[in-house]
């Protein structure tokens, strides 16, 4: 399409949003189901290829984690040029084809090669997100947003849930064949059911960052794999601290390229925007907090016995009931999702992360009641879960507000990025913090009420400098809103 038609091709707005959405958020539970249901292999490694140590294992991981990363750095931006639905549906397609490996390996190589395919299905949710805010009217983008976000959630927890099942019941490849087939069916609904390009809301300027696109992918991968390098390690680590470094240098030449072309993957020049800036601050101080901290932290709470000694927490759930605590928390969060988009719409998505931070800090603070009670522990952990939902919409939407129609895609997708990244360092954190004057029980550390304190006081620090950020932003950024709307009627 010509750069006159698209300046001259009005947008169109869907009447009925529920097919696409519909849509959308089957394809963002195939990426949320890839991501958490995979992570169960680690706890069956006699299972794989008759055994496989857990450091080769853990590549299941680290492989979809970094190839998620460098997925996002091109497909938002090529989405924001060429058609976000016709990217979608590649991504959706090579997810199948990684799935299908998955099925098939005949060896640990093969299944990691196919789980670095499937990886590339991280950029399906800045793809879903562009979609909603190009197709979807105004008043619906807060309602769309919301709960494609918060069915990462609940596709998450019943991913474990269901994997464990599956794992327990048969063989590990039916893992992978049940991804293949909710990738086909995500394939057909977003074929029939999502709206063609949207040529009023892409970008004008076709051509490919491919060198920016380069750069940003293996400087983030490597900062990505020394964050989980040092999990295993140390950061002190001289193989920790070169993988840093490469990752570091790798996004300052980044940043030295797209600053010095026309055509950049990602606008630099954004940051500029006070909301726009503060709202990646504020996604970086969540995700190394709450969002970061949670699994690790209520997997830990919930299977530790607190009553095998004076000063240790937890409440001795055995792992299925675990999960099932989980599944049920996740799914009162996307319950939430309607009332998530209705505040995010009305009052924009600042009130929704600053709502969120408040229902943290509650849900947090009731953990230190009684680490031992079962009841306060379930009710808290559904509470935190409840604020994560709120924040984890909020994120993306917030950067969404903050950018014109034609980069939300690829700006959506640097925040998501940056939310991975720094959860990478909060799984370090949350461990570090969780061992302060841990307890032996059996030859076995588990935590103390002096973690628990540390772990709650760092969450809410974190929580309340992120609201203290926020608080001071505007609710609608104006510039942006006359900007698309200029866009429109051009």
């Amino acid at each position: 399409m010509s750069l006159s038609s698209r300046l001259h091709t009005p947008k169109k707005e869907l009447k009925n949003i529920w097919p696409a959405l519909i849509a959308l958020a089957t394809a963002e539970t195939l990426a949320a189901f890839e991501t958490a249901s995979a992570a169960q292999l680690l706890y069956a490694p006699d299972a794989l290829f008759g055994g496989v140590d857990l450091p080769t294992l853990s590549w299941i991981i680290t492989a979809f984690m970094l190839a998620g990363a460098v997925s996002v750095a091109f497909a938002g931006r090529l989405g924001d040029q060429f058609g976000r639905k016709k990217v979608l549906m590649i991504i959706i397609g090579l997810s199948i084809a990684g799935s299908l490996i998955s099925v098939l390996a005949p060896n640990i190589v093969v299944l990691i090669a196919g789980r670095a395919l499937q990886g590339i299905a991280a950029a399906i949710l800045p793809l879903g997100l562009g979609i909603i805010r190009s197709v979807f009217p105004e008043e619906r983008h807060g309602l769309g947003i919301a709960v494609v976000t918060t069915t990462a959630l609940i596709a998450g927890a019943l991913g474990m849930l269901a994997s464990g099942f599956i794992l327990d019941a048969g063989s590990w490849r039916l893992i992978f064949v049940v991804s293949a087939i909710l990738g086909i069916v995500a394939g057909l609904l977003t074929h029939f059911l999502v709206p063609a390009n949207q040529a009023a809301t892409l970008a004008t300027d076709n051509r490919v960052d491919y060198l920016g696109g380069t750069l940003f992918g293996a400087g983030i991968a490597f900062v990505l794999y020394g964050v989980t390098t040092a999990q295993k390690t140390d950061w002190s680590d001289a193989l920790v601290l070169l993988y840093l470094a490469i990752g570091v240098l790798g996004l300052l030449l980044w940043v030295w390229w797209e600053k010095s072309i026309d055509y950049p993957m990602i606008n630099l020049s954004r940051f500029r925007n006070r909301k726009f800036a503060t709202g990646m601050a504020a996604t970086a101080l969540l995700s190394i907090g709450p969002i970061g901290m949670i699994n690790v932290f209520v997997t830990s709470i919930n299977r530790t016995d607190g009553s095998v000694h004076d000063n240790a927490v937890g409440i001795g759930m055995s792992a299925s009931l675990t999960g099932i605590i989980g599944t049920v928390g996740a799914a009162l969060a996307f319950a939430c999702s309607p009332l998530i988009g209705k505040i995010a719409t009305r009052w924009g998505a600042k009130s929704s992360l600053l709502i969120g931070c408040i229902i943290e800090i509650l849900g947090f603070s009731l953990f230190l009641i009684d680490p031992t009670s079962a009841m306060l522990v379930v009710s808290s952990i559904w509470i935190v879960t409840a604020g994560t939902a709120f924040i984890y919409s909020g994120m993306p939407t917030i950067i969404a507000e903050s950018v014109p129609d034609e980069e939300v895609s690829a700006a959506t997708g640097l925040n998501a990025v940056i939310r991975t990244t720094f959860q990478g360092v909060a799984a370090t954190v949350v461990a570090i913090l969780m061992s302060i004057n841990s307890v032996r029980v059996e030859n076995t550390e588990v935590m103390s009420t002096h973690g628990l304190n540390w772990v709650v006081a760092v969450n809410i620090a974190l929580v309340v400098l992120a609201m203290f950020l926020l608080i001071r932003l505007p609710a609608f950024n104006s510039e942006i809103k006359i900007e698309n709307q200029a866009k429109q009627k051009a």
